[in-house]
């Protein structure tokens, strides 16, 4: 492992290979590299819902999807090996063997994120799924939220967020035990008095 970072509430890890993201409520990884043309990542960093990763041999990558895509975003920097990563609310730094290059934030992605007035609750994904699935919630201010999974019977089969959340986006994953059979699942987002409700489907 070459480094750690926290996005949204999903831990993620570097290594020689791969980016890997663990949610906070999960005990296994998956990997996040969709478009990181590069095994050998060395350094990751964050900025808002935003992160960066460094690469030995293809420079610096971007994901505004919380590591399910990444586009390069090297541009002017004389070098492919990124060794560092540093963010300052206006700039962000790339540290190379022989340079350090910077770049404002702003040109990369909105430095400061407008928020709807009112809670959203984005799709999940992916959506059918077998294993697991994320959730993604944004918060105009701090408030109360749940979201819960029920089965088309109303048996309640996972709490997936309850309780005050700040300001945000918060990603939260579903992984249904194996007792939970295959087919169309329910879930409930309340937040601010306001209550959304769709449909999942899960496929084993």
């Amino acid at each position: 492992m070459t480094a750690l970072a926290s996005c949204a509430g999903r831990v993620f890890a570097s290594t020689g290979d791969a980016v890997y993201m663990l949610s906070e409520t999960d005990t296994s990884w998956e990997a996040a590299s969709n478009g990181i043309t590069d095994n050998l990542i060395g350094c990751l960093a964050v900025a808002g819902s935003n992160l960066f990763a460094g690469t030995y041999h293809s420079g610096l990558f971007l994901s505004t999807d919380l590591g399910r895509n990444w586009k390069n975003i090297t541009d002017n920097i004389p070098t492919n090996t990124i060794r560092a990563i540093a963010i300052t609310p206006q700039y962000i730094f790339a540290g190379t063997y022989t340079s350090l290059w910077r770049r404002p934030l702003s040109e990369l992605i909105d430095a400061q994120p407008v928020l709807s007035e009112t809670p959203t609750l984005a799709q999940n994904y992916p959506n059918p799924f077998s294993h697991s699935s994320t959730f993604t919630f944004t918060l105009p201010s701090r408030m109360r939220a749940s979201l819960r999974v029920y089965s088309l019977l109303g048996r309640e089969i996972a709490t997936l967020a309850e309780g005050e959340y700040e300001a945000g986006a918060h990603a939260v994953e579903f992984t249904p035990l194996p007792s939970v059979p295959t087919g169309v699942c329910v879930y409930r987002f309340i937040a601010d008095g306001r209550t959304e409700t769709g449909t999942i489907l899960l496929i084993r």
